[in-house]
């Protein structure tokens, strides 16, 4: 596109990274290797590219789904590659196969957090999110009365493990956001 749209008020624009394809778009295989398109590129890289170049308005921020088993050596290509497009990246960080609420999978969860929070902190970037409330797409049914009370007690315990193993106080990280999914994906806090 050869024009762009100014905007005036001070608003930033973006997507989240779903719009080409969750599995099979962003979702690291088994090895962590992210999906490629047919020259070889990341798919990411090449359909962010191609969604600025079409956009009438210029994006400013990309928000990526985090993957605790992406390789790292991609991971800082898309990064690197995203911020080389004008975009701030911000992080949604993916919990797999673990559940936040049960303390069997506390480390399991921690792990994966710490591993994120730290990328995050490695490449600046200001803005996470997390579904880390919940195993997502869980067959428990929704929790109340005492395990409720319990799942509350593990959450705040997990996430303030995390926030000090990974080293989040006076980091670069500004604004860290649980995300709460729709009913079905998650039960409990919905």
């Amino acid at each position: 596109m050869s024009a762009k749209i100014a905007l005036k008020p001070k608003v930033q624009i973006g997507v989240v990274t779903t719009h080409f394809k969750f599995v099979g778009g962003i979702v690291p295989d088994e090895n962590g290797k992210f999906p490629r398109d047919e020259n070889g590129a990341l798919r990411v890289l090449s359909e962010m590219k191609t969604l600025c170049d079409l956009s009438p308005v210029t994006m400013d921020i990309v928000q990526i789904p985090f993957f605790a088993s992406g390789d790292k050596g991609e991971v800082d290509e898309i990064i690197n590659g995203l911020k080389a497009l004008g975009l701030e990246v911000h992080f949604i960080i993916m919990v797999a196969a673990a559940n936040p609420m049960n303390p069997a999978d506390e480390d399991a969860v921690v792990s994966q957090l710490v591993i994120a929070l730290k990328a995050a902190i490695k490449h600046g970037i200001r803005h996470v999110s997390s579904t880390s409330i919940e195993e997502w797409m869980s067959a428990d049914t929704a929790r109340t009365g005492d395990a409720f009370t319990a799942a509350i007690e593990q959450n705040v315990k997990v996430h303030m493990r995390v926030y000090q193993e990974a080293g989040v106080e006076g980091s670069c990280i500004e604004n860290w956001h649980i995300e709460f999914l729709r009913p079905g994906e998650f039960k409990t806090f919905t």
